[in-house]
């Protein structure tokens, strides 16, 4: 998390942030395929696109960035680590 300062001390296993379950984004099981539950994601925004914004995920998916064309998806974080490799 970035642009936080910790008041006090945190101890290894401190949680320092709670979601509630209900709210959680399932983004599925750890080394696993991730294209089920990113579909799944995806399927959740484009409700909410169609929507008046009253679904339960509309807080959560106003908090997301606009969508700016084809060269947004050309994001880093879902590069493999070999092509991240390459490109140092």
């Amino acid at each position: 998390i970035r642009g936080l300062v910790a008041l006090r001390d945190i101890k290894k296993g401190d949680a320092i942030l709670d979601i509630p379950y209900e709210l959680a984004l399932d983004l599925g099981v750890e080394n696993s395929d991730p294209t089920l539950p990113a579909v799944t994601l995806l399927q959740k925004y484009c409700t909410y696109l169609n929507s008046d914004g009253s679904t339960i995920d509309g807080p959560y998916m106003e908090l997301l960035p606009e969508y700016k064309g084809r060269d947004s998806l050309t994001s880093t974080d879902f590069f493999s680590a070999e092509a991240l490799e390459k490109l140092q």
